[in-house]
C-alpha cells in the first residue's frame, strides 16, 4: 500500500484513517456471497461427486471443480433460481496443481441465451472482476482455454453498494 511512516516512526493518522476506510468498504463489498444455486458442469473428473462443480462454491479451498484430463475447454453454469444482480464476480483456481486457465469468459442468462459480459485471460489463486450492475437468473463461467484440465476451487459472486 506503499504507506511510511512520519519522523515520529508512526503511520500518520490520516494514512490509518483511510486504511480503516478502506477496510469497510472492502468489508462492505465481499458480505453478501450470492453464488448460490443448482450448478451444471459441462464435465466432471471421472464422473466422481469429488470433483463436482458445487466444490466451487463450498467456500473450501482445497474442494475443487475439475475436469477429465484433455478437456480443456469447459464450462460451469449456476443457476440462481430467481433473478439476482452482482457487480463483483470472484474465481479461484486449485493453486496447488499450478495455474492452469489461460482464457475465460463470463457470461450471463439474458433474452433467453447467454451474452458475454467479460473475456479475460488468467485466473491464477484470485481473480475478482468488477462489472457493471447485472441482472440475470443464471451464469455461466466458460473456460475458453487451460494448459491441462481446469480447476476451479471457488466461486464467489457480489453486488457491491454505491456502483
Amino acid at each position: 500500500m506503499n504507506i511510511g511512516v512520519d519522523r515520529r516512526g508512526l503511520v500518520n493518522e490520516h494514512d490509518i484513517s483511510r486504511l480503516l476506510d478502506f477496510r469497510k468498504a472492502r468489508e462492505e463489498a465481499f458480505a453478501a456471497n450470492l453464488a448460490q444455486g443448482k450448478v451444471t458442469a459441462s464435465n466432471v473428473r471421472g464422473n466422481d461427486k469429488g470433483y463436482a462443480g458445487e466444490n466451487a462454491l463450498d467456500a473450501k479451498l482445497e474442494t475443487y471443480w475439475a475436469t477429465d484430463d484433455g478437456v480443456t475447454r469447459a464450462a460451469l453454469e449456476i443457476d440462481f433460481g430467481r433473478e439476482i444482480e452482482f457487480n463483483r464476480f470472484v474465481a479461484q483456481e486449485y493453486i496447488a496443481l499450478g495455474q492452469r486457465v489461460k482464457r475465460f469468459s463470463l457470461r450471463i442468462w439474458k433474452n433467453d441465451h447467454y451474452e458475454a459480459v467479460a473475456e479475460q485471460t488468467t485466473i491464477g489463486n484470485k481473480r475478482i472482476l468488477v462489472l457493471p450492475v447485472v441482472r440475470t437468473r443464471k451464469v455461466q463461467l466458460v473456460i475458453e482455454e487451460s494448459k491441462a484440465s481446469p480447476t476451479i476451487a471457488n466461486i464467489q459472486i457480489f453486488n457491491a453498494p454505491g456502483e
